[in-house]
């Protein structure tokens, strides 16, 4: 099989390329006698088909970078905001949790509050019913001396 592209239009990954230089159709028809102007031919064709290949993989290059940038930004942003919800929340659980330790804790004053109240009334009960008692005491036998 001939090295010597024979159409100016190239296919390369479903992309059709047309070559600047066109060729001529005496040269298609030309004997293998001319092997040094083929050559020539071919040499300039791989040279135009070389940059060609160049110019797609740099856009390509060119075009995948700024797609990661624009990753990269995004993947900022996405975290960024993930954070600061993350943080409200934080402070909106943290909040109700406080509020529900402080209604907790009122409940289990109020009770001891209770306790405690109901004790002290109990102790003066009994300190006023001593008292009484004494003081009947000392009415019925008076202390002469």
């Amino acid at each position: 099989m001939s090295n010597i592209l024979k159409s100016s239009e190239v296919i390369i990954d479903s992309k059709k390329y047309v070559l600047t230089r066109k060729l001529n159709p005496n040269e298609e028809k030309q004997e293998e006698s001319d092997d040094q102007s083929d050559k020539n031919l071919s040499l300039e064709m791989k040279q135009e088909l070389n940059q060609m290949k160049k110019d797609i993989l740099d856009e390509a290059k060119k075009e995948s970078d700024e797609l990661l940038k624009s990753a990269q930004k995004e993947n900022e942003q996405i975290i960024s905001k993930a954070y600061d919800e993350s943080m409200k929340i934080r402070e909106k659980a943290k909040k109700e949790g406080f509020e529900i330790g402080k209604k907790e804790g009122l409940a289990v004053m109020k009770d001891k509050e209770k306790k405690v109240m109901a004790e002290a009334l109990k102790y003066k009960n009994k300190t006023i019913d001593s008292n009484k008692n004494m003081y009947v005491l000392t009415m019925n036998n008076p202390i002469t001396g």
